[in-house]
């Protein structure tokens, strides 16, 4: 059932909110923000960005149909949050997901779910995605849950992969301007009225 409803929604045949969504992937998101404080998350984690940061799922959707028609079979989601992407992906298609988030009760949160589903092609670590292994992936999404100061480094990262093999790029906000100048990646379906810091796609250039 979840999957028939989310193949409506992805084709645009049917409206849920976010709300709607979560709560038919089973994700309590609501009530485990419910029990955060977010002083006490700046005690805990440092500089970094603590705020939930999942995006909306029609950005995801975006995201998933400008990846139609090609080839992939992997993702990593660095800052998952509650795993949005991962779990969408997982009802939708067959591939293998990753999600790396830096908030524990979040990661949590997203490991009861996976369970929960039985969706053991998808993975979930909680931990600093700027000091763990990244495991190998096709696509990589990064939805604005780094801050400016940490992107250099990520998108060296990023760089150093997308020399070695054919990958994916996902992006929104602030990441968009460190992927851009990456002389590895190019943009594809490109949306003019997405503007500097809308959803963006990048491959690696042959």
């Amino acid at each position: 059932m979840l999957a028939r409803r989310l193949g409506e929604y992805h084709r645009g045949g049917r409206r849920y909110s976010n709300a709607d969504i979560d709560a038919l992937i089973g994700i309590r998101r609501d009530s485990t923000e419910a029990r955060l404080d977010f002083t006490d998350l700046i005690l805990t984690y440092g500089h970094h960005r603590v705020d939930t940061g999942d995006f909306p799922y029609r950005i995801i959707r975006r995201a998933f149909r400008r990846l139609a028609g090609y080839s992939w079979s992997s993702l990593l989601d660095i800052g998952c949050g509650y795993g949005r992407v991962l779990f969408y992906a997982a009802a939708l298609f067959e591939c293998r997901g990753y999600g790396i988030e830096l908030i524990a009760e979040r990661a949590r949160e997203a490991a009861r779910v996976r369970q929960h589903r039985g969706w053991h092609a998808i993975q979930i670590q909680q931990g600093d995605i700027t000091r763990l292994d990244w495991p190998p992936a096709d696509c990589y999404f990064v939805m604005n849950s780094v801050l400016p100061e940490y992107m250099p480094d990520l998108s060296r990262r990023v760089d150093a992969i997308a020399r070695q093999r054919r990958i994916f790029v996902v992006s929104h906000s602030t990441a968009n301007q460190f992927f851009a100048a990456l002389p590895s990646l190019h943009e594809f379906a490109a949306d003019p009225r997405a503007g500097s810091f809308g959803l963006k796609t990048y491959c690696s250039k042959p």
